[in-house]
């Protein structure tokens, strides 16, 4: 059986051609944290070099904004600890509410969380069908009251 992937073009690859090459120092720091992690960056899958991005970007952002984001850092770190709530249901419950915000930096994020605090896929696609449910909800909603109303009172004007 033929490979489907075997004519793919890694986005992260034709991305990353592009980029300066890396100093010694940054080469060193990227060792250090590969053997701490145990993730390779110099092999990033598309998941991990959208995260890797993004917290470059953050990065950036900190440069100009350093309060505002340390306060956010703070506050969602916050959010994110063992509390009442296990740190694995967090991480589920923000899967979903992302994927209802279409925030697709969270959604790969949030996922890739959610299985590191041992969630299962299951319980992942459970999470991702009652954000569906709700985003589903909110058009039926808008439809039966809303859009009721507008036809209600505009049916014998109109026409």
């Amino acid at each position: 059986m033929p490979d489907k992937f075997q004519n793919h073009i890694d986005p992260v690859e034709v991305l990353t051609e592009s980029l300066p090459k890396k100093t010694r120092n940054e080469t060193n720091e990227v060792s250090q944290m590969e053997n701490q992690t145990g993730i390779g960056t110099g092999n990033l899958n598309y998941t991990e070099a959208s995260i890797q991005e993004y917290k470059e970007g953050v990065g950036l952002f900190q440069e100009v904004m350093p309060d505002v984001v340390n306060g956010y850092n703070d506050f969602t770190g916050a959010c994110f600890k063992e509390g009442t709530v296990s740190e694995k249901d967090k991480q589920l419950i923000a899967t979903g509410i992302s994927v209802y915000s279409r925030d697709e930096y969270c959604i790969m994020y949030h996922t890739k969380m959610a299985l590191e605090k041992g969630a299962t896929p299951e319980e992942i696609m459970e999470s991702v069908a009652v954000a569906s449910a709700l985003g589903g909800g909110t058009a039926f909603s808008q439809g039966v009251t809303l859009v009721m109303d507008v036809l209600q009172q505009y049916q014998n004007q109109i026409h």
